[in-house]
């Protein structure tokens, strides 16, 4: 443990002697509880680094990631894994970070739809020019202004899913009820790959979606 540590975590390399005891000991659990000493340290890094967190409320944060990725069905190890991961694109968010993370994970969790997707379909909202472009495409498909581009680019990722969902519902129209071509021509213009993973995206029920937020919230 304290190895992976002296060699990937820059919070550790500039911790006082007592403070690296205790990260060792922390990442040493982590490791019986199934979460690798290398994956450990980088998540540690993003939430103290990225995040701006202090060590003991790094840690603390770090050990709640078990009762959370359990919520969720999912190790430890991948839920610690895909933090690291999305950081690289959520990490604009600072200390919300881990907060988008929770809610794009209970959505990834509710769908079936992989983390790595939901990041890439709201990533088109990053610039005012992918906004605008997609927001004018799913707009004509509905039929009304339900979505606002400038308002798109100001959320955050959980939040962009959330708009688009409620976007269909609030033209009245249905998932299920949709024609073949409707689907295809709302998967394209939200950025989604395929048919199979847009039906989960926009199909699912908002009750699954607001229970598996509770779960994770609950649990956090």
């Amino acid at each position: 443990a304290v190895a992976a540590l002296r060699e990937g975590s820059t919070t550790f390399k500039h911790a006082q002697p007592d403070v690296q005891k205790e990260l060792g000991k922390t990442v040493g659990v982590l490791m019986q509880a199934g979460v690798s000493a290398q994956t450990s340290t980088q998540a540690l890094d993003v939430l103290t680094k990225v995040m701006g967190r202090d060590v003991p409320t790094a840690t603390k944060s770090l050990s709640k990631f078990g009762s959370i990725a359990e919520s969720l069905d999912m190790s430890m190890e991948q839920f610690s894994k895909e933090f690291v991961e999305a950081s690289k694109k959520l990490a604009y968010n600072g200390p919300k970070m881990e907060k988008v993370f929770i809610g794009l994970q209970s959505q990834a969790y509710a769908t079936g739809v992989s983390m790595s997707e939901l990041l890439d379909i709201t990533g088109q909202f990053d610039t005012f020019e992918g906004a605008a472009k997609a927001v004018s495409q799913l707009n004509g498909i509905l039929g009304g202004p339900y979505l606002n581009s400038i308002e798109m680019v100001y959320m955050s990722e959980e939040q962009r899913i959330k708009t688009m969902r409620d976007s269909i519902r609030q033209s009245g129209k249905a998932w299920g009820s949709m024609s073949k071509f409707e689907k295809m021509a709302v998967m394209t213009a939200a950025g989604v790959k395929d048919l199979e993973s847009a039906t989960r995206l926009f199909g699912t029920s908002t009750e699954e979606y607001e229970k598996a937020e509770a779960r994770a919230r609950a649990a956090a």
